[in-house]
C-alpha cells in the first residue's frame, strides 16, 4: 500500500515537472516571437515551443496565456491606427478590461448552470442508487423464496 503511494506521488511529481517545463517553453515562444515581430498565432508558439497545438488547446492555461498576448497585440496595433481622446495606454486597458468583465460575466453564468447540472445529476445518482437497492432487495427476497422451496421439495 505504501509503495503504491509513493509510486502515485513520483508519477505526480513527474507530471508537475512535465508541465512547469511545458510552460516554460510556451512562454519562452511567446517572448521570442514578440520580439521578432512575427504574427503570433497558437500554430505559430507551439512551432516555436516544438509542442502540438493539441497541448496547448488541452491546457487552458497555456491557450489563455497565448490568447491574452494575441489581444495585446492587436489592442496595441489598434491604438496605433485610431486615435482616441483617450491616451493609447488607457484605451487599450479599458478595452480589456471591458473584455474581462464580459467573460467574467459569461464565466458566472456557465458556472452557474454547472452548478444546476451537478445538482441534477446528484439527485438522479441518489435516485439510481435507491433503485439499486430496491432491486437488489427484490433479488435477495427471490433468491432466499427460491431457496426455502427447495429445502421443501427435498423434505418431501
Amino acid at each position: 500500500m505504501n509503495k503504491k503511494l509513493n509510486m502515485a506521488g513520483a508519477i505526480e511529481k513527474a507530471a508537475t515537472l512535465k508541465r512547469d517545463a511545458t510552460t516554460q517553453k510556451i512562454t519562452e515562444a511567446l517572448n521570442k516571437l514578440k520580439k521578432s515581430k512575427k504574427k503570433l498565432t497558437i500554430s505559430a508558439v507551439a512551432r516555436e515551443a516544438n509542442v502540438s497545438n493539441k497541448t496547448i488547446y488541452n491546457r487552458l492555461d497555456l491557450k489563455a496565456m497565448i490568447d491574452e498576448a494575441i489581444n495585446l497585440i492587436a489592442d496595441k496595433k489598434k491604438a496605433k491606427d485610431e486615435k482616441p481622446s483617450l491616451t493609447k495606454g488607457s484605451m487599450t486597458q479599458t478595452v480589456r478590461i471591458d473584455k474581462m468583465r464580459t467573460q467574467i460575466k459569461d464565466l458566472k453564468q456557465e458556472k452557474m448552470e454547472l452548478l444546476e447540472q451537478n445538482a441534477q445529476l446528484t439527485d438522479m445518482v441518489l435516485k439510481l442508487k435507491r433503485e439499486i437497492t430496491e432491486i437488489e432487495e427484490k433479488l435477495y427476497s427471490q433468491a432466499t423464496l427460491k431457496v426455502t422451496n427447495l429445502k421443501e421439495k427435498n423434505y418431501d
